[in-house]
C-alpha cells in the first residue's frame, strides 16, 4: 500500500510537470543544417521521449545556407535555436537572443590544407585560395588570423563553401572546415592534410550553443527550463548510445551521410563536447567575455559590450508563478485519472524495471568497452617503442624481419605479410613476414600481382582508422583468389566475429600520397573483427615502413645526381685533353703537310716519290679532319645558329664517325638531299649524329653489322 501511494504520487507530479495535463505543447527547433550527427542531443530527446516527458512536442527543422536561423528565432517564426559564436555580434545589433546551453565546448572549425602544400601556420595563408565564410560566421578563424599577423585582405578569399565536396578541390589552397566532418571525405579519398586550428593559437570559442529568444524567456519560463533540461539529456544519452542514434538518423530522418561517416563525425565530437569531463551544457561566463573581447580586437563589437541578458539564468519567480498554474489545473485533473492509476502503475513499474536493467547492461558494456581500450593503448604504447628501437637498424632484412615479428607480438594479428610494389617489374617484392608457413611464402612470391589490383580494394573495403581496408568474407569476391591468403582459424559461429576468410589490408603511400606497398593480415588472436583502435597499431608500423622506403629512394635519387654530375665532369676533363692533344697534333700535321709539299716540288719528275707523297698528304689530310671535328667538340662556346648545307654537314659527320666505329660494323647512306639548307649549330648537328651512330654500333659491337643512315625532305 505504501508503495502504491508513493507511486500514486510520483504519478500526480508527472501530470503536474506537463504544461497542460495531457495536451503536449508544439515546440520548433530551427537547426543551422541539414540532419546529421552534429545535433543528436535533439533527436535523441525527441526519440527517447525527452520531451513528451515533460508536456512537449518538439518538431525539428532542418536549415540551409539561405535561411538565418537567428531571425527565425527572433521573429517568433520558431521558438528555439542552434547556432554558434555569432550570437554575441547579434545580441550587439540588438537582436534579443538568450544563449541557453554551450554545447560544443570546444569549436570545431579549422583550416584544412593539403600535405605538403607547406602550410602549417596561419601567417602561410597569405597570398593562397582559399575557402572561408564571412567573419561574423567563422569569428574564430578570423580571430586567429588576426592574432598571427595576418590581415584578410593578404588572403585570396573564395567564394564561401557550398558542399563538403568543395574539400575536394585541387585548385583550393586552403578551407575552413568541421575537423569531425570535411576529414572523413579527404580520409576517404586517400587524400593527406593538416590542420590549422584556432586552439593552437589561443583562440578557445565555445561551438554550437541552443538558445531562445527574451520573450519566449518572459512569457514562458518553464517551457524554457523544461526545454533546456529535456535536451541535454538528449545529448547526454547520444554521447553513450551513438550507434543507436545513427541507425535513428538513417531510418528515419534519411540522412544523406553514410552510417560510417556519422559514426566518424559521432566520436570526433567527443574531443569538442568533452561529456565525460564538463557537463553537458555548463557555460563559463567568462570565457564568452574572452569571447567578445576577441570580436572587439577585430573591430566588430564595442569595447564596453555588456553580456547582461546574453545569458541564460533561470528567473525562480518567473518558474514559480508558472508552476502554480500548472499546479492549479493539475489538481483538476487529478480527480479525473485516479481511475486510470492502475494501469499507469503497471506500465511505470514495468518501464522502471526495463530501466532497471538497460542500466545495469549499459554500465557492464561500458565496463568492458573501458578494458579494451586499454588494451589497445597499450598495444599502441608497445608499437610506438618497438618503432622507435628499429630506427637505427640499417639492414632492411633484419628491420623489415623485426617489424613482422612485432605485428604479430603486439598486435592482434598473428599471421602478416608485408609486401612492396615497384612500378617496373609490377609484380609485389615481399620484403617481410611472420607466423606464415614456407609454402605461403612460395606462394606469394611466385605469384605475379600489379599493385593496381588493390585498387578494388581501397574503393569497395571498409576503410578503418587513417589507411585500413577491411574486406569481410562476404565481399572475398573482390579479392584475387590467386594471389590471396586466408587464415586457418576455425569458422566462428556468430556474424560479428573473424572469420578465417576475412582480410586486413593497411596501405603505405610515399611523399606524395601514391600507393607503394600493403600490410596484409588474416588471422585475428581474440576473434574479433577489426576497428579504428585495433589497426592502429599496424597504421603505426605502415607509417614506419612507408618512411623508410622514401629515405631509400631519396639516398638512391641522390646516388644517381652524384654519378651523373662525376661523368659529366670525367667527360669535361677529356674534353679539356682532348683539345689540348687536338691542338698539338694539328700542329704536327702543319709540318708534315708542308715537307710534303716541298718534296712534291724538289722532285716533280720522280713517280715513285710523288705516288708515296700524295698517300702521305692523302693521310695528313684525312688525320687533320678528324683533328678538326674533335676541336669542335671540345670547344666551350655558347651555341651558333647559321645557315647550313646538311648534306654537307651529315656527310662530314660520317667520315668522323668512321674513324671511331669499328670496321666490322658497315656504314650504308642514302642522302636525298642536294642544296637543302637548315639554320642550326653545325656541331650540336655533329654531335647528334655521332651520338647516334655511336649507339648503334655499340650494339653491332661483338657481330658487326649494318649501319644505315638516309636523309630526305619530310613532305608535310
Amino acid at each position: 500500500m505504501r508503495f502504491t501511494i508513493s507511486v500514486l504520487i510520483f504519478f500526480i507530479v508527472q501530470i503536474l510537470s506537463s504544461s497542460s495535463g495531457f495536451a503536449l505543447e508544439a515546440i520548433t527547433l530551427q537547426l543551422p543544417w541539414s540532419h546529421q550527427f552534429q545535433f543528436a542531443g535533439y533527436y535523441a530527446a525527441v526519440s527517447k521521449g525527452y520531451y513528451r516527458d515533460v508536456g512537449l512536442d518538439v518538431t525539428i527543422l532542418e536549415g540551409n545556407a539561405d535561411k538565418d536561423t537567428i531571425d527565425t528565432v527572433v521573429n517568433g517564426s520558431v521558438h528555439y535555436g542552434v547556432f554558434n559564436s555569432e550570437l554575441i555580434l547579434r545580441r550587439a545589433d540588438g537582436d534579443p537572443v538568450v544563449i541557453l546551453a554551450a554545447i560544443f565546448q570546444h569549436s570545431p572549425l579549422v583550416f584544412v590544407t593539403p600535405n605538403g602544400s607547406g602550410i602549417q601556420h596561419p601567417h602561410d595563408l597569405i597570398g593562397k585560395r582559399v575557402i572561408v565564410n564571412k567573419l561574423r560566421q567563422h569569428g574564430e578563424l578570423h580571430a586567429m588570423l588576426r592574432n598571427d599577423g595576418v590581415s584578410i585582405d593578404q588572403i585570396e578569399v573564395v567564394k564561401a563553401y557550398t558542399t563538403p565536396e568543395d574539400c575536394l578541390r585541387k585548385d583550393i589552397d586552403a578551407f575552413s572546415a568541421y575537423a569531425s566532418n570535411e576529414p572523413y571525405l579527404l580520409e576517404k579519398a586517400g587524400i593527406p592534410f593538416n590542420m590549422i586550428s584556432p586552439i593552437s593559437y589561443g583562440i578557445d570559442f565555445y561551438g554550437d550553443s541552443l538558445f531562445t529568444s527574451e520573450d519566449e524567456i518572459k512569457r514562458y519560463p518553464a517551457r524554457v527550463k523544461s526545454f533546456r533540461e529535456a535536451s541535454i539529456q538528449g545529448w547526454q544519452y547520444a554521447m553513450v548510445h551513438q550507434e543507436e542514434i545513427v541507425d535513428m538518423f538513417l531510418s528515419k530522418y534519411g540522412a544523406i551521410k553514410s552510417r560510417e561517416h556519422l559514426l566518424y563525425e559521432a566520436a570526433k565530437m567527443q574531443e569538442f563536447i568533452l561529456p565525460k569531463m564538463i557537463e553537458i551544457g555548463h557555460m563559463n561566463p567568462e570565457r564568452w567575455e574572452h569571447m567578445a573581447e576577441m570580436f572587439s580586437l577585430s573591430g566588430l563589437l564595442d569595447q564596453d559590450f555588456s553580456l547582461d541578458g546574453l545569458l541564460y539564468f533561470e528567473s525562480e519567480n518567473s518558474v514559480a508563478a508558472e508552476e502554480f498554474l500548472r499546479v492549479a489545473w493539475g489538481l483538476l485533473l487529478v480527480m479525473l485519472l485516479v481511475i486510470g492509476v492502475a494501469s499507469y502503475l503497471i506500465v511505470i513499474n514495468r518501464r522502471l524495471k526495463q530501466e532497471s536493467d538497460e542500466h545495469q547492461k549499459t554500465s557492464l558494456a561500458l565496463q568492458k568497452s573501458s578494458k579494451k581500450l586499454k588494451e589497445y593503448q597499450e598495444q599502441t604504447e608497445q608499437f610506438s617503442l618497438s618503432a622507435a628501437s628499429m630506427l637505427s637498424v640499417k639492414d632492411e632484412k633484419v628491420l623489415f624481419r623485426g617489424i613482422s615479428d612485432a605485428i604479430i607480438e603486439y598486435s592482434d594479428y598473428q599471421r602478416v605479410l608485408i609486401s612492396l610494389f615497384h612500378d617496373n617489374p609490377t609484380r609485389r617484392e615481399l620484403i617481410g613476414y611472420a607466423g606464415v608457413t614456407k609454402e605461403i611464402v612460395k606462394k606469394v612470391k611466385g605469384t605475379h600481382l600489379s599493385k593496381y589490383w588493390y585498387d578494388q580494394v581501397f574503393e569497395v573495403g571498409v576503410l578503418l582508422g587513417q589507411c585500413s581496408y577491411y574486406v569481410p568474407h562476404t565481399m572475398k569476391d573482390i579479392l584475387n583468389q590467386d594471389a590471396i591468403v586466408y587464415g586457418e582459424s576455425i569458422e566462428p559461429t556468430d556474424s560479428d566475429q573473424w572469420h578465417p576468410e576475412d582480410n586486413l589490408f593497411v596501405k603505405m603511400v610515399d611523399g606524395e600520397g601514391n600507393f607503394i606497398g600493403v600490410i596484409s593480415v588474416d588471422d585475428s588472436k581474440s576473434g574479433l573483427k577489426p576497428n579504428a583502435d585495433i589497426v592502429r597499431p599496424l597504421e603505426i608500423y605502415a607509417s614506419l615502413i612507408s618512411q623508410i622506403i622514401i629515405m631509400k629512394r631519396t639516398q638512391q635519387h641522390s646516388q644517381l645526381l652524384e654519378d651523373q654530375l662525376r661523368q659529366a665532369q670525367k667527360m669535361e676533363a677529356i674534353g679539356n685533353l682532348t683539345g689540348g692533344i687536338a691542338h698539338d697534333f694539328n700542329n704536327i700535321l702543319g709540318v708534315i703537310l708542308g715537307h710534303v709539299e716541298l718534296g712534291l716540288r724538289v722532285q716533280p719528275e720522280n713517280q715513285k716519290y710523288i705516288s708515296h707523297l700524295d698517300e702521305i698528304r692523302l693521310a695528313s689530310n684525312r688525320a687533320r679532319d678528324i683533328v678538326q671535328h674533335l676541336l669542335i667538340f671540345s670547344r666551350k662556346r655558347e651555341r651558333e645558329l647559321k645557315t647550313i648545307k646538311i648534306r654537307e654537314t651529315i656527310e662530314d659527320s660520317l667520315k668522323f664517325v668512321r674513324s671511331s666505329i669499328p670496321t666490322t660494323v658497315k656504314i650504308t647512306t642514302e642522302i636525298s638531299l642536294i642544296d637543302q639548307t637548315v639554320f642550326a649549330d653545325p656541331t650540336q648537328i655533329y654531335q647528334i649524329i655521332l651520338n647516334l651512330c655511336t649507339n648503334s654500333a655499340h650494339a653491332m659491337e661483338e657481330n658487326g653489322g649494318d649501319l644505315f643512315v638516309g636523309a630526305k625532305v619530310q613532305q608535310v
